[in-house]
């Protein structure tokens, strides 16, 4: 990386791409998108399981 005249940041192209894709690998909402556009999501009691929310309380 360096600096042109104007104090504009130049950035390689090849180097631009790999911290673009590192940083879309580590985005989950990229990864759902992935994943429901491949049909490889995981189950409703799946997601329920791993779900962080607080279970449900059933009274009577």
């Amino acid at each position: 990386m360096s600096f042109d005249q104007w104090g504009r940041r130049i950035v390689k192209e090849h180097i631009l791409l790999a911290e673009y894709r590192k940083r879309l690998a580590a985005d989950p909402v990229h990864q759902q998108r992935i994943r429901s556009l491949t049909g490889d999501t995981p189950s409703d009691e799946l997601l329920d399981l791993l779900s962080v929310s607080p279970p449900r309380l059933m009274v009577e």
